[in-house]
């Protein structure tokens, strides 16, 4: 199973998900730049404040309009977690706040103030972000008002997509190392989604996380290096037995 389809079956095995007719979508996006909140600021908490759904294509080939979230679940529910696993372990962060960016009347996209938990896979969150200031961001949707979009949407928004969701319901939202739309794909062995599996990996070699907490968030369980002065090489297996080869 591809990771694609691997996540896509994680998120409608969701009780909010099966309840609402089985029909769901994920999209991705990078932190854009994690701001935190320490014990050591003025604020007195462990938050961090990430933004998430920049509009971009996911995994479906549709695009995600952020301004026609309905986030009355989600704002309830308050639960994020790791990589669109459910289980009560792989709960990481309960959101305090989410707000439009950069406005409520132009949508661009969603900041979500977090307060992140103290447990293996929420420090294993935190120290990727205070290591590259980057984590990847991921919501699960389903689809309220969708359909081929029109030649003036097409033109305005451009991309070759070949659905627009209007409207949207906002269930969950997840913590992630590899992003998985279209365009983090196409990044994926380069840039913020490298500098992230970079910093996992030498987090790893150096103690400051564990192995499970990594593979929990979609991180390769493990990588054979070929080290050269330049090019360096690497090859990642995926927990679901995919694998990349990267040569930068």
């Amino acid at each position: 199973m591809d990771r694609k389809t691997l996540l896509l079956e994680r998120i409608k095995g969701n009780p909010f998900v099966q309840k609402n007719g089985g029909v769901a979508g994920i999209v991705a996006s990078y932190g854009k730049g994690v701001e935190t909140r320490t014990k050591n600021d003025d604020s007195g908490t462990n938050d961090i404040i990430v933004t998430a759904n920049t509009g971009d294509i996911d995994l479906e080939n549709e695009r995600v309009m952020p301004g026609g979230a309905d986030k009355s679940y989600f704002q309830a529910n308050r639960k994020m977690f790791a990589d669109h696993r459910y289980d009560l372990e792989s709960g990481v962060a309960e959101a305090r706040s989410v707000s439009a960016y950069p406005n409520p009347q132009e949508i661009k996209s969603w900041r979500i103030r977090c307060r992140l938990m103290d447990t293996p896979l929420a420090r294993t969150i935190r120290a990727i972000v205070d290591d590259t200031n980057q984590i990847g961001v991921s919501i699960g949707f389903i689809p309220k008002d969708w359909g081929m979009p029109s030649d003036e949407e097409r033109e305005t928004l451009g991309g070759d997509f070949q659905t627009i969701v209007r409207s949207w319901s906002w269930f969950e939202t997840s913590f992630t190392l590899l992003p998985c739309n279209v365009s983090c794909q196409s990044i994926v062995t380069e840039g913020k989604s490298m500098d992230m599996v970079d910093s996992a990996d030498r987090l790893l070699s150096a103690g400051k996380i564990d192995r499970e907490s990594a593979a929990a968030l979609g991180m390769p369980i493990h990588a054979e290096r070929k080290l050269f002065t330049i090019p360096e090489t690497k090859r990642f297996f995926l927990p679901d037995g995919e694998s990349y080869t990267i040569t930068r």
